[in-house]
């Protein structure tokens, strides 16, 4: 009898404990996410804007299903799309972004930078009239898709 308490102690000790650490780890890992979220906030194309455009939210944080960062903005304004699409193409290619295709998603412009590491993805969309969201993350299939 006091061999099977005994087992089913360190059964319930070694369920216990694994569940802790596999939490820490989960804790550990979702912090190094926001952490390189943070990172992208930083990216040059988020603070600029072409004129006629006005920022109307910033936004950053972590795909806690995938641990994916990203970070961007929302902006509205007059500007012609077309203006806006250009001025972004110019900005990327000054910082050395590598413009990729914009395939079958909604994005308009998509491109590509290695960052700290890793490989940052950029998409410029608009979602509405008068809005357009610049979106960067880790991973090419976040935000509008290229």
């Amino acid at each position: 009898m006091v061999r099977r308490i005994a087992i089913f102690t360190i059964g319930v000790l070694m369920v216990v404990g694994g569940a802790t650490a596999f939490t820490r780890w989960q804790d550990a890992r979702l912090a190094d996410c926001q952490s390189r979220a943070t990172v992208l906030e930083t990216v040059p194309l988020l603070t600029a804007q072409p004129d006629g455009v006005q920022l109307d939210s910033l936004y950053s944080g972590c795909d806690v299903d995938r641990l994916v960062a990203y970070a961007g903005r929302h902006n509205r304004g007059e500007a012609d799309e077309r203006a806006i699409v250009s001025f972004y193409q110019q900005l990327v290619k000054s910082e050395a972004w590598l413009v990729t295709p914009s395939t079958a998603g909604v994005a308009r412009l998509c491109a590509s930078k290695d960052l700290d590491g890793g490989t940052a993805y950029m998409n410029l969309s608009f979602p509405a009239s008068g809005t357009f969201d610049l979106h960067v993350a880790e991973s090419a299939d976040s935000g509008a898709q290229c």
